[in-house]
């Protein structure tokens, strides 16, 4: 077996049961705005909540709050284009990119009666039907997805191979320090980016093994084989 992905536990998947959730946990993963989400996360750290202006609470915000924060720096539009949620829907993983105006991928989910509705969303939706994402940017499961399967799913849908191709950047390095990646659900999310970014610029170095075993962590296809027997 090729020893990509060594030390990440491809097989985790969280808890069918998504509700409920402390009351912060919640208002993160609802909070659009990377900035902002940043502002409260350290305020839930040092236990401040409560001294946060409500303004850093609000899920989206206007037209004009958006423009009066671009005017501030254009990072700070950040998240804030993101489409709305869907009722019943939270931000489960997150990609924040670190360009000029800190442009951010969502990935949101939502219980079902008919199972969980994985769906990735980006902040060009409103120029382009599906923004700048790949099909299928959805995609249903009848429990919550494996770290292995949710993992590829993200990187096929947001075409992350594109964004960090290496010649784009100088380094390896200047290509990890470009996406951060977070999840509240999946604690080694940011591992399983970190290791993609890493394996696409190795892709000249590995063996067939690892390359075939790369190819199925970055496809669209089915792949229960990465996280365990029967996919769990």
């Amino acid at each position: 077996m090729s020893t990509c992905f060594d030390g990440i536990d491809l097989a985790f998947r969280p808890s069918a049961r998504l509700f409920p959730m402390p009351a912060e946990r919640l208002l993160l993963s609802k909070v659009k705005g990377t900035r902002r989400r940043e502002v409260l996360a350290l305020a839930v750290e040092e236990d401040r909540l409560h001294e946060v202006d409500p303004f850093f609470m609000s899920t989206g915000l206007s037209n004009e709050e958006r423009r009066a924060r671009s005017a501030v720096h254009p990072s700070f539009m950040g998240g804030e284009y993101l489409p709305d949620f869907e009722e019943g829907e939270i931000e489960v993983a997150r990609l924040d990119l670190r360009s000029v105006t800190a442009d951010a991928i969502s990935i949101r989910l939502k219980a079902t009666k008919v199972g969980f509705v994985y769906r990735v969303v980006d902040e060009y939706m409103d120029e382009y039907d599906n923004g700048l994402l790949e099909s299928p940017s959805t995609t249903l499961s009848d429990t919550p997805l494996c770290l292995g399967d949710f993992g590829r799913f993200v990187v096929h849908a947001t075409r992350l191979l594109d964004i960090i191709d290496p010649e784009r950047f100088d380094s390896e390095d200047e290509a990890q320090e470009f996406v951060f990646a977070s999840s509240e659900f999946y604690p080694e999310f940011d591992a399983y980016i970190a290791e993609v970014i890493s394996l696409n610029y190795q892709k000249d170095h590995v063996d067939e093994d690892e390359k075939e075993f790369v190819d199925k962590a970055t496809t669209a296809k089915n792949h229960s084989d990465l996280c365990g027997e029967d996919g769990r």
